[in-house]
């Protein structure tokens, strides 16, 4: 399911270290998500649009990573300066897309706490990204000393781990109660007492004609809205 596939995608930006080897999966692994998403609502649609960008992103920073390692020589400090701002500015908007997108399905379906924690959560990235943005621009080492530059980096590093992690939750929610109609509901373990699994199917049963019934309703609202 979309969700599922938006977790592993997005849980690949914790990487730190090494994230100019490993964005262009993590772009890749969303932009199918959003793909798998995006006739849901225009928050989904738009997403394919914004990592489409952080896929082709990615592997320009891949590419740059590869030069650097085979021309040792080759003088990137112009672009190595520029592609961090560029790649928090990415991440940010691919992120308010992501997050705008499950703050509408999930009050189309009656989760008002999901809502309002994507709701949350948006503010809190438009910040921590600010800061990213703030801790790279260049010159901050002559305006502040070296223990206290270390310190906003530290700062500013632990609070995009956490803004990552907030999101990530969010996200594990909407898979786990947001059911779709192109579930695998038969993935469940199956019971050794029939009528337990009965129970279980009709339950199942249930939960997939709610969920169609509110994402036709959720998309007859987007038609009128157009009209």
């Amino acid at each position: 399911m979309g969700f599922g596939t938006l977790f592993v995608g997005y849980f690949l930006l914790l990487n730190f270290a090494y994230y100019d080897l490993t964005d262009a999966i993590a772009a890749a692994v969303m932009l199918y998500a959003f793909y798998k998403l995006k006739n849901i609502n225009e928050g989904f649609k738009n997403g394919v649009i914004a990592a489409s960008v952080f896929t082709v992103f990615g592997l320009l920073e891949l590419v740059l990573s590869v030069l650097g390692t085979v021309l040792p020589s080759f003088d990137l400090s112009p672009i190595l300066w520029l592609r961090p701002i560029l790649r928090h500015g990415i991440i940010c908007i691919t992120t308010f897309l992501m997050l705008g997108g499950m703050r509408e399905v999930a009050d189309e379906v009656g989760l008002p706490l999901i809502a309002k924690r994507c709701k949350r959560n948006f503010y809190i990235t438009g910040c921590v990204y600010i800061l990213n943005v703030f801790s790279e621009i260049a010159g901050l080492s002559s305006i502040f000393e070296p223990g206290i530059l270390a310190f906003i980096y530290l700062f500013v590093t632990l609070a995009t781990i956490g803004v990552i992690c907030l999101n990530l939750i969010s996200i594990y929610s909407c898979h786990m109660r947001i059911c779709m109609p192109d579930d695998d509901l038969d993935k469940v373990k199956e019971s050794r007492f029939g009528f337990i699994n009965e129970m279980r199917r009709h339950k199942e049963e249930k939960e997939r004609e709610y969920a169609e019934y509110k994402l036709e309703k959720l998309k007859s609202k987007k038609k009128k809205r157009k009209k």
